[in-house]
């Protein structure tokens, strides 16, 4: 896992979408006709965005609300990218296990928890 995590911290924001976007396509019925290998790339980020975009509010409830989550908001604290990134994972998984959820906790990193958990 750790493993996961840290290769995981190294994706850009688009390859993040891009993961995250390909799982959303295997959960679709039918399939998308792409003229290339970039083509499919950018539809791939653009899904990737809109689902994590819609379910934002999901994730801010069950992120926020955990108490070790609001405890490191307020403490003068080291970042620690891959301890909060395990810690979110951990949190989303029971309602996203069907998604790549160290994906989404790095692009939940990658927002600031500070902008995704205010009120």
């Amino acid at each position: 896992m750790i493993n996961d995590i840290t290769k995981t911290s190294l994706l850009s924001r688009e390859d993040l979408l891009a993961t995250i976007g390909e799982s959303v396509i295997t959960d679709r019925l039918y399939a998308f006709s792409f003229k290339n290998e970039k083509d499919k790339a950018k539809k791939m980020v653009e899904l990737g965005k809109d689902w994590f975009e819609d379910n934002l509010i999901e994730m801010h409830k069950l992120v926020c609300a955990s108490y070790f989550i609001k405890a490191y908001m307020n403490s003068e604290r080291i970042q620690n990218r891959m301890l909060i990134m395990a810690a979110i994972a951990d949190l989303i998984s029971p309602i996203f296990f069907d998604k790549p959820v160290l994906s989404l906790a790095a692009l939940i990193v990658d927002e600031g928890l500070e902008t995704i958990c205010q009120p």
